[in-house]
């Protein structure tokens, strides 16, 4: 299998989102937001667009 890293683009997002939404979905123990967690990271003050990759 091969894998393509590269560093994250704005239009990422919504799929980022249904990705992690998705993960959660079915874990009992999840309150079922952690989408909106990753949401507010990206729009920290302290966010680092450079260090953001996805597979």
């Amino acid at each position: 299998m091969k894998i393509n890293i590269r560093q994250e683009r704005e239009g990422d997002c919504p799929a980022i989102h249904a990705l992690v939404e998705a993960a959660f979905a079915g874990m009992q123990e999840s309150d079922h937001r952690e989408q909106f967690l990753v949401q507010r990271l990206h729009g920290a003050d302290t966010f680092i667009p450079q260090l953001s990759l996805v597979a």
